[in-house]
């Protein structure tokens, strides 16, 4: 008698092995995935902030009022004529201290330094205001 050799399908410890491969590849792929989402949001913090304080400025000079920027732990709060904006930061990024910022009615402002530190990059942003103008000027280190 002549017994049939051939085989039909996978055995167990092909399918474990496989499913093995596979799933080490999209735990990977998701860990990438998160590390690229927490960049970008640092990045959208970031330009959210520089795009609101120009706005801030051109508002409070064309408009003919203050603006109030709070940094907080969490947020950059913009305050102009009593509507409220605020700039939600990542749990990634932190300012290195609390500060209030006035802008007056010509769009004058005194000079400060606000720094922002990642958790993620391991980077301070600062951005120097310049005197009476308030132009930001960026520094990543």
């Amino acid at each position: 008698m002549e017994q049939n050799t051939k085989r039909r399908g996978f055995t167990l410890v092909e399918a474990a092995l496989t499913l093995l491969i596979f799933c080490s590849l999209v735990l990977i792929g998701t860990l990438q995935v998160k590390n690229y989402q927490e960049s970008t949001e640092e990045k959208l913090a970031l330009k959210s902030f520089e795009d609101d304080w120009k706005n801030a400025l051109n508002e409070g000079y064309l408009r003919n009022y203050n603006v109030i920027v709070d940094v907080l732990d969490d947020r950059v709060i913009f305050i102009r004529d009593g509507n409220r904006h605020d700039v939600l930061l990542p749990k990634t990024l932190s300012p290195t201290k609390q500060l209030a910022i006035n802008v007056s009615r010509s769009g004058e402002t005194r000079p400060k330094t606000i720094e922002f530190k990642s958790t993620k990059s391991h980077k301070i942003y600062t951005y120097t205001i310049q005197l009476n103008w308030g132009l930001l000027l960026e520094k990543a280190t």
